[in-house]
């Protein structure tokens, strides 16, 4: 070495703990670049679960959306039904409504009957 002989012995043992500490280093650095490239693919993951869950939600909500439709619709004509219903059941009697279901099955039959 170029060092004294004094210095050198002291010199070797820098070198060699820098060579131990470069090597070290060495290896945290692969570690953190193989970190890295693991976080990155759990974000591509959670990136693309999120956009799955996000997609879910939307055929959800639209599905909400058409049953909340249909049950209004379905409530307008329930509505609709209940009116008629009270408007014919004050001014009639259970065995007028029997009749005018058996007179118009009645006249169904025998308009297929005069057709033949």
């Amino acid at each position: 070495m170029w060092f004294c002989h004094e210095c050198s012995v002291p010199a070797s043992q820098i070198i060699r703990n820098v060579s131990v500490i470069q090597k070290r280093q060495d290896i945290i650095e692969d570690e953190v670049k193989q970190m890295g490239k693991r976080m990155n693919a759990a974000e591509a993951k959670i990136e693309q679960n999120k956009r799955e869950a996000d997609n879910h939600m939307k055929d959800h909500e639209s599905g909400i959306q058409e049953l909340k439709k249909q049950v209004r619709e379905l409530d307008v004509k329930l509505h609709f039904i209940e009116d008629e219903v009270a408007a014919n059941g004050e001014n009639q009697k259970w065995s007028d409504i029997v009749n005018k279901a058996v007179d118009s099955k009645l006249e169904v039959v025998s308009a297929g009957i005069n057709r033949s």
